[in-house]
């Protein structure tokens, strides 16, 4: 069994549009966008369906709650866009339930920070036990520039790598 939901980034427009994920998923298109602020697990969102987001140099992470059962496999896979003088690195980090402070990036479950030029970042990793998991999409070199990005995050039975990442 597979539950997805696809972070879909518009750009700057920030309306709130809900769908079913089954369907939104079938048809390509966009379900929600992501509400501000959402910058620590107090105000993480709950994905429940595909959300947008964007960063930028005054918005530089956005934090959002994935609930999970034992030995699901959560995937999470980031695409971003570059500002238009080529700059920007967005990276892609997971944090256990009950973290106070995503903010310290040492305290990740796992991450992807592949950096310039490559606009993407993946993981994928075994959860050990049910809760509200935060995935948090930071801006690493972000500008006063408001750039997009895609996030998918799926949940599965199948189990990941025993090392917790696979890119």
């Amino acid at each position: 069994m597979r539950r997805t939901a696809h972070l879909v980034a518009l750009g700057a427009s920030l309306a709130l549009v809900w769908a079913a994920s089954a369907a939104v998923a079938s048809a390509g298109g966009v379900c929600a966008l992501d509400t501000e602020p959402n910058d620590t697990p107090a105000t993480a969102e709950l994905i429940l369906a595909p959300v947008s987001g964007t960063l930028s140099a005054t918005d530089t992470l956005d934090v959002y709650r994935v609930a999970t059962a034992p030995g699901e496999s959560l995937e999470a896979r980031l695409t971003h866009d570059f500002a238009s003088d080529g700059s920007g690195d967005f990276d892609l980090y997971l944090f256990a339930p009950f973290t106070a402070d995503v903010g310290d990036f040492a305290d990740a479950l796992t991450f992807s920070a592949a950096g310039p030029p490559v606009s993407s970042e993946y993981f994928r990793y075994r959860i050990p036990g049910a809760g509200e998991y935060y995935v948090v999409v930071r801006g690493f070199e972000t500008t006063a520039e408001v750039v997009g990005y895609d996030l998918t995050v799926a949940l599965d039975d199948a189990p990941a790598p025993l090392s917790g990442i696979e890119r």
